[in-house]
């Protein structure tokens, strides 16, 4: 037992997660995050509290409800740590194309159930918690300069059906770099753009979760929707962002930014209505395509005779339906399919 208090920081702690074979088969840690915030991981134990008479104003008892486990970690944007992520959460990954490393991995998105995966934090090898049963609910791509942390950084975050207590296991971590800010090429509306300053990308299914029957563990989740949010800022440094600014608020038709009063229109966008962001460095790479997007707000930095910094455009889109309408593009040293 500890003798002095736990460091939040100590070399022992970690958060790991590997894909189940089956349905309530829990398994140790095949991939380690090197989290770089606050990792959390809540058991979600429910009490419901039961009043009755002869007991007066007291509760009479409390009966365990339910269990909803919960995490979150955030992590820098790793080559094999990111497409195992992106892998788990969209829910397809067919065999690895290439002969030799690097090989290139082609993710996208399938519905039904969620990729079952154990999810295990190890504190201090003192409470060692694992999440049976467990799915990615939600993921945030993150990308700007920043004073301390990764400049290209997933924030995951999800639940699970029930818990365990487990022996810790022996976790290693990625080799390769991050990815910084400085290997993305970018993409907006299929045209390719330089002056991006930074972008935030949150992807998230909303499952069907509350499926219980006499336990205390939820018995089942499905798929049910599929929502994306992107938020793009630019330095205002040409007429594009004008024009860019133009075709979301006053649109005559799409992609035209001629009008010059709101007009009530059937928005549809086109394949060219998309957003793609690449990171590429020494045979490593990670891309990420919407497919279609629709731009719904624009804002322009106001005009101020005090401001230290130049104009910007931020775009908000939402993704929207397509034959695909997003792929994660990987190449790493990974040679086997993640959801094998």
């Amino acid at each position: 037992m500890p003798t002095v208090p736990v460091s939040p920081s100590a070399a022992e702690h970690y958060f790991g997660f590997g894909k189940q074979s089956a349905k309530g088969t829990g398994v140790a840690p095949a991939f380690f995050a090197a989290f770089v915030e606050e990792l959390q991981a809540r058991p979600g134990k429910n009490i419901r509290e039961i009043q009755e008479g002869g007991t007066g104003p007291y509760i009479a008892r409390g009966v365990t409800d339910l269990y909803v486990p919960t995490w979150r970690f955030a992590a820098a944007l790793r080559p094999d740590v990111a497409a195992a992520i992106y892998a788990f959460f969209l829910g397809t990954a067919g065999v690895p194309a290439g002969t030799g490393a690097p090989y290139t991995h082609t993710l996208t998105n399938a519905s039904g159930r969620p990729v079952w995966t154990s999810f295990e934090r190890n504190i201090g090898d003192e409470i060692i918690e694992r999440i049976v049963d467990g799915f990615i609910t939600e993921i945030v791509l993150d990308i700007r300069k920043r004073d301390q942390g990764p400049e290209a950084m997933l924030e995951v975050s999800g639940t699970g059906l029930s818990l365990a207590v487990v022996s810790a296991a022996a976790d290693s971590y990625e080799a390769d770099r991050p990815f910084l800010r400085s290997d993305a090429a970018w993409k907006v509306d299929n045209a390719a753009v330089t002056n991006i300053e930074r972008a935030r990308v949150v992807s998230r299914w909303v499952h069907d979760e509350g499926m219980t029957t006499d336990a205390v563990t939820r018995a089942d989740a499905t798929k049910v929707q599929f929502q994306t949010d992107v938020e793009v800022v630019t330095l205002w440094s040409t007429a594009a962002e004008a024009l860019a600014y133009k075709e979301i608020h006053y649109p005559v038709v799409a992609g035209d930014g001629s009008g010059t009063a709101p007009s009530e229109r059937v928005h549809q966008p086109s394949a060219t209505n998309s957003f793609e962001v690449d990171f590429n460095y020494t045979d490593r790479e990670f891309k990420l395509n919407l497919a279609k997007v629709l731009w719904k707000d624009a804002e322009i930095s106001e005009p101020n005779p005090s401001a230290t910094e130049a104009c910007r455009l931020t775009r908000r889109g939402v993704l929207i339906a397509a034959t695909t309408p997003v792929t994660v593009t990987a190449k790493n040293t990974r040679s086997t399919n993640y959801l094998a």
